[in-house]
């Protein structure tokens, strides 16, 4: 019995040459602040692009933004629970895949670059 512990004392990691990882609390902080850094600038620069793609429908000016708003606030008034329930999974579809192509996009922004790592240089 005695020698069944020696053995699995001596296979515990750093006893055996490999160290044991300890990751601390600030790091752990740290990579959750950067992820969700990430996922908020993300979802702002898609903010961005609808706010982009209404200005550039209303002809690059906040007048005719404002009319082709106008325009479209009527139509889905205007609208059944149909029409207003298949568009409303367009737009969410549509949406989602702008983030998706942002996050792709940014992909390499997506965790930091420990010092020390291969990325790092």
């Amino acid at each position: 019995m005695q020698d069944f512990l020696t053995k699995l004392n001596d296979a515990r990691p750093g006893k055996s040459g490999r160290q044991r990882t300890h990751i601390e609390p600030a790091s752990i902080a740290d990579l959750i602040i950067h992820v969700s850094g990430f996922f908020l600038t993300i979802q702002l620069m898609s903010w961005g692009l609808v706010a982009l793609f209404f200005l550039a429908i209303g002809g690059g000016t906040t007048h005719g933004m404002v009319i082709q708003l106008h325009n479209f606030t009527g139509h889905y008034l205007a609208a059944d629970a149909e029409q207003r329930a298949t568009f409303n999974l367009w737009v969410i579809a549509i949406y989602f895949g702008l983030v998706t192509v942002l996050a792709l996009l940014r992909r390499h922004q997506m965790f930091p670059v420990w010092p020390g790592s291969a990325r790092h240089g």
